[in-house]
């Protein structure tokens, strides 16, 4: 019959800042089971919680440049026409977000749109930023879209 290794380290804990998790595994492999021998019996793994620092909210600016059509009435943000674009871009993120397994993610505010196509001022707002903000603007970069939405350029800033 298969018997257990002995567990591993704890792992660090899976958040930056706030409450995570970390975990220990261990193996049915001390010994292996041997030809009709049992797999071992119990937990290969066990977690607990983890508390790091508080969260610090990060703000991150971007101006995106879309081949969406612009229409005059989107200089008003609070129209028709702007607020129906600002769901959709909204929308386009958050899954593009949620896709792609990019945590971290609490708000998307659309600031301002500007002609040139339709050119959008946004911020994103994190719990906590460790990479996911990388990951995403290689990933609208390389492929020219936001889900459903064509995108020309990226600029980016941050007050952080």
């Amino acid at each position: 019959n298969g018997g257990f290794s002995e567990w591993t380290e704890w792992s660090i804990c899976d958040k930056p800042c706030g409450n995570g998790t970390s975990k220990r595994v261990r193996y049915c492999n001390n010994p292996v089971p041997a030809i009709n021998g049992k797999e071992c019996s119990g937990d290969f793994t066990i977690t607990r919680d983890c508390w790091m620092n508080p969260c610090k909210s990060i703000e991150v600016n971007l101006v995106q440049r879309t081949l969406e059509k612009w229409m005059w009435k989107m200089y008003n943000i609070i129209s028709y026409e702007a607020q129906n674009f600002t769901i959709n871009f909204k929308n386009s993120v958050q899954s593009c977000f949620n896709q792609n397994d990019l945590k971290g993610l609490t708000n998307i505010v659309v600031n301002k749109l500007e002609m040139g196509s339709v050119i959008v001022n946004y911020t994103l707002m994190f719990q906590y930023l460790y990479g996911q903000i990388v990951e995403y603007l290689d990933l609208i970069n390389s492929t020219r879209k936001l889900i459903n939405i064509t995108i020309s350029s990226t600029q980016y800033y941050s007050n952080d």
